[in-house]
């Protein structure tokens, strides 16, 4: 039985989901075998080669570790666990404001370290936010999701505060971008008007406006983003070296273990300059494969969600593609000279541990949902209707009249 007291039929989990995030897991690691010892030396000095690989091997394993726990837990029990969630990431941002617990770097203060430990609250935050709005949105009906004082105002009200913690607290402009992403999303996928939606969208232009002008290094970033060439050397840097990492790679690439940005030229080349190392490393086609495989990923979740039994089921799993499509293309667009540099990392590619545990949680909830979908989809089937009419892939399922 499901949270609404309806029979629900297991069925076999997308395997074409899971094959592809486990591809993507292996590439990440081959990139960060061939830099590892390179930057190992570089960075940390006389240290085993392979640090930066042994470590990503454990973030890997415990990513792997909440991705087979959430796909064997029935998502609709994700609903119980929304307060604790938000509680332990209100938790995690009171940690960054005491500043012996908290790490600034690049003018962001992202980390939070507890002895040998740390970990980025703002990824506990995208986690949170998922859940928060897919248990609230399912839940109203087509009446109250045209009353703005259920959905628009509150919304705007939930984005502005996570806005005072991530963009003035953290100073993560690439973050909020991210959980932006998602919120809106997930506001228009359930069901709202384009009048709502773009009242929403205007008032979070207006705020990421303020917010650039009230910081110099966002308005340098903008600058350098408008035009890299005549940038500060220390401004355009970072997107001058990896725009050559990226050309220098040509069609086919100079090979594994033959990057030169690597060597010191590149910043945060493990982190979110991943992408580039790659497009150095394995070309156009590289780079083209790659980003034809989040687009599988991503499709194949879309289809997962239209297909989902329930509401919340559809909601849940597209605010975790939401997660996933804005950080991958806000990195790789990033990376190319599309958007300022944000300091994101790339989906199972880069290396760290907050990410991409919370990420495999997350993909592991949507493989959980799989296993309940509908395989075959209406054509006209839509996460949420403009008109405010709540749609159900299951058409033997009415939660409302």
């Amino acid at each position: 039985m499901d949270g609404f007291g309806r029979s629900v039929r297991k069925k076999r989990a997308d395997y074409g989901f899971m094959i592809t995030v486990g591809v993507l897991l292996l590439l990440g690691l081959v990139i960060l075998y061939s830099i590892s010892p390179i930057l190992s030396h570089k960075l940390l000095g006389d240290v085993n080669r392979n640090y930066f690989l042994y470590n990503q091997l454990l973030h890997v394993s415990l990513g792997l570790t909440g991705f087979i726990f959430a796909s064997n837990f029935y998502y609709q029990k994700w609903q119980k666990l929304i307060k604790p969630a938000i509680v332990l990431t209100g938790l995690s941002l009171l940690l960054l404001m005491i500043p012996a617990l908290s790490l600034t770097k690049n003018g962001a203060t992202r980390w939070v370290e507890l002895g040998p430990v740390s970990f980025q609250p703002a990824e506990l935050m995208k986690f949170g936010l998922v859940l928060l709005l897919a248990g609230w949105f399912s839940k109203l009906s087509s009446d109250e999701l045209k009353d703005n004082s259920k959905t628009l105002w509150p919304i705007t009200a939930l984005l502005g505060i996570v806005a005072a913690f991530v963009l003035f607290l953290q100073k993560d402009m690439g973050t909020m971008l991210v959980l932006a992403g998602i919120g809106v999303g997930m506001f228009y996928g359930s069901g709202v008007s384009l009048r709502q939606l773009g009242t929403l969208i205007g008032i979070g232009v207006g705020m990421g406006v303020v917010s650039i002008l009230l910081f110099p290094h966002r308005i340098e970033r903008v600058l350098t983003f408008l035009n890299p060439s005549t940038a500060g050397e220390a401004e355009g840097y970072h997107l001058n070296q990896a725009l050559i990492a990226i050309g220098s790679g040509g069609l086919f690439g100079l090979g594994i273990g033959k990057s030169v940005q690597v060597y010191g030229y590149l910043p945060e080349a493990a982190n979110d300059s991943i992408f580039a190392i790659i497009g150095e490393t394995f070309g156009l086609v590289g780079c083209v494969v790659i980003m034809a495989m989040f687009s599988y990923l991503i499709w194949r979740g879309l289809k997962i969600a239209m297909g989902a039994p329930d509401r919340y089921a559809q909601l849940l799993v597209l605010g975790i593609m939401l997660w996933l499509s804005f950080q991958t293309i806000i990195n790789i667009a990033a990376m190319i000279g599309l958007v300022p540099l944000t300091g994101i990392p790339m989906p199972f590619l880069s290396y760290g541990g907050t990410s991409l545990v919370m990420l495999m949680t997350a993909m592991g909830i949507v493989v959980n949902v799989s296993k309940y979908s509908e395989r075959s989809v209406h054509a006209n089937s839509r996460i949420g209707r403009r008109d405010g009419r709540t749609y159900n892939a299951n058409p033997s399922y009415s939660r409302r009249p």
